[in-house]
């Protein structure tokens, strides 16, 4: 981990704590699911923010189970059957267990991982994390205004968290036909594609539309045509090559490259993708994984086909 919360040293104890008493709880088959503060630092990484204590979520019922744990163990804590909560104390440190109630279980809770300095964590979702501060700043008596300021913190950071992208459908003109570049995901998911990355730092827009396209199947292209499409989308999972970032942002454009013989030769870049296919629309539209890349596949056929004056098949 490169980036901590002000208080460090705290923290770094805390994350030893936080090994002890997972390790036990969870070999006795109880899950638990970080949220509230130590979540709030894992999203937004903000190094102003302080993580005092480790807060966890705990299946329904369990508290009971969790206190002949720590008796037996004989671990510092107190329970507070009245709010299902229960805090686990060592040399200063803190960490609170609270059983999942009714005030949770309407979310529902979504769940993320991640591994923090050897401490192997489920987390619970971006949405979740801002949904419970805000419910905890309206109903909690608890510092509601901390936990509105929290609230209010996570919106303001969610609109900065998506990295800005282009989607590029790269297409080639044969027979009197359109047909499209597809590309067979291997990073991060798999499923088909087309070509798509992040703008670098102080990047122009359309050299990275230039540099995607090659970058990801060695083509140059001829024309490019900018859309007024745009859209955004969350990440099914944290990536550790994407720190910080939660999503794309993306602006739709398309990539015209030379249909000579030799000259669209696909050069994959194999750590992305393992295959790729031309393909017109219809088989196109079909292939491709996720809706937002239909949608816009969409979009540009219909535009490519009035601008060549081909009919629909």
């Amino acid at each position: 981990m490169k980036t901590y919360p002000k208080n460090k040293g705290k923290f770094l104890k805390l994350i030893e704590f936080a090994k002890t008493i997972t390790k036990l709880l969870e070999s006795k088959g109880i899950k638990l699911i970080v949220y509230g503060s130590l979540a709030f630092f894992i999203y937004t990484r903000d190094k102003n923010s302080y993580v005092n204590d480790i807060d966890f979520l705990t299946p329904k019922n369990s508290s009971k189970k969790i206190v002949e744990i720590l008796r037996e163990n004989n671990i510092d804590y107190k329970y507070f059957p009245k709010y299902r909560m229960i805090q686990v104390f060592h040399n200063g440190l803190k960490i609170e267990l609270d059983e999942i109630l009714s005030f949770h279980q309407t979310l529902p809770i979504k769940i993320n991982s991640i591994v923090i300095n050897g401490l192997k964590l489920k987390l619970v979702s971006f949405d979740n994390l801002v949904r419970i501060y805000l419910r905890a700043s309206q109903l909690s008596k608890d510092n509601p205004f901390g936990n509105k300021k929290k609230y209010d913190s996570l919106i303001a950071w969610k609109e900065k968290k998506y990295r800005p992208a282009v989607f590029v459908v790269v297409y080639k003109k044969q027979y009197g036909k359109i047909f499209y570049l597809l590309l067979k995901r291997r990073k991060h998911w798999i499923g088909w594609e087309f070509t798509k990355g992040g703008i670098e730092q102080g990047e122009d827009i359309i050299k990275a539309v230039k540099r995607e396209i090659f970058e990801e199947s060695g083509l140059k292209p001829k024309k490019i045509i900018k859309f007024r499409i745009k859209g955004k989308y969350k990440y099914h999972k944290l990536f550790k090559d994407r720190p910080g970032f939660m999503g794309q942002k993306y602006q739709l454009f398309s990539g015209l490259v030379d249909d000579k013989p030799g000259k669209t030769k696909v050069k994959l870049d194999k750590k992305e993708h393992s295959d790729w296919k031309w393909l017109e629309f219809n088989s196109a539209i079909k292939l491709l994984t996720h809706k937002n890349q239909k949608r816009c596949l969409s979009i540009v056929n219909n535009y490519l086909l009035k601008l060549y004056n081909i009919k629909k098949h």
